[in-house]
């Protein structure tokens, strides 16, 4: 299960705003759902402020309040090696922002976070960014059939660090020509924009008959590496039998997963018009929802059982 880290005075700053109502103009719902994820997840708390006054925050208190709390203190290890680029000071955080899922700190200057995004892959969350993007994480864009969108837009919510990606459909041999052009390039464009360096993306799919899987998988990953390999390292991995259902047309990081019901032959030419009207779903780490943080664990177990199979089939060939 995932587990995230805070510093108390990030919290304190928060809950400050909070309870004070000084969040006029701030999206209510980044507030509110910020909450809802403090509330229904686990992990560490780095005590870099006094916990003296912590009955002047009444909603954080409800939360850590030691007898009943999911969080426990983050205990500092001696033992772990620190990059030179962090300051002494930040040693602490450092060592609890790798050893967790994400990280919620107002700590770190700017230069200093995009080193660390970069070189671990995590997202790192500061006040600013709870309170102005927090509920985006789960705002997903619902195509209509003939209206042009872009894949940027409905992919909005993963706009931040991720150490894997996979991209799942059933169908990419006998639509390859709709799904990699159209679709799948915008996608890996998304996922290259992040400047992350070399994150590994497996592109699931299954056999079907009378295809040479060999060739198609060698050629698409020789196109792919050409135009990606800066930022993203790809394998293309194709099933016997084809995927589950439940495991099939998505989109999944390290913290959520994205089902997309028509497919990922969603948009049909240069100008994006989708083919059809579908209602993409997520699921998240940081939707406030126990059961679908235990879901998205599961699936991406499953998935990866699919993926160890598919290399195997591939090698026996």
């Amino acid at each position: 299960m995932p587990k995230f880290f805070f510093t108390l005075s990030f919290l304190k700053s928060f809950f400050n705003k909070y309870q004070d109502g000084w969040f006029d103009g701030i999206p209510q719902e980044n507030k509110e759902s910020f909450i809802r994820f403090l509330r229904c997840q686990t992990g560490h708390i780095l005590i870099d402020d006094t916990i003296a006054d912590l009955e002047n925050y009444p909603h954080l208190y409800s939360i850590i309040e030691p007898s009943t709390t999911s969080y426990r203190p983050f205990m500092v290890d001696d033992k772990v090696p620190v990059p030179v680029f962090i300051p002494e000071e930040l040693n602490c955080e450092y060592q609890a922002i790798i050893s967790h899922t994400a990280s919620f700190t107002n700590s770190l200057n700017p230069d200093v976070k995009i080193k660390l995004k970069k070189k671990h892959y995590k997202p790192i969350f500061d006040q600013d960014d709870v309170e102005k993007k927090f509920g985006n994480l789960l705002k997903t864009i619902n195509p209509k059939k003939n209206v042009n969108y872009k894949w940027a837009d409905i992919l909005a919510p993963f706009n931040f660090p991720t150490g894997s990606i996979i991209i799942s459909d059933n169908y990419l041999p006998t639509r390859s020509d709709r799904i990699i052009g159209y679709n799948l390039i915008p996608i890996l464009d998304f996922f290259s924009s992040l400047k992350l360096d070399e994150i590994p993306v497996i592109i699931l799919s299954a056999t079907k008959a009378n295809i040479n899987y060999k060739f198609l998988k060698q050629s698409l990953e020789q196109r792919l590496d050409a135009k990606y390999s800066q930022y993203l390292k790809i394998e293309i991995v194709f099933v016997e039998g084809g995927l589950k259902t439940e495991h099939d047309r998505r989109i999944i990081t390290d913290t959520m997963s994205m089902s997309i019901p028509h497919g990922l032959d969603l948009f049909n030419s240069r100008k994006s018009l989708a083919r059809g009207t579908t209602e993409p779903s997520i699921i998240s780490f940081f939707d406030g929802k126990i059961e679908n943080s235990e879901h998205l664990v599961f699936l991406k177990k499953e998935i990866k059982k699919s993926i160890d199979e598919g290399r195997v089939q591939y090698e026996s060939r």
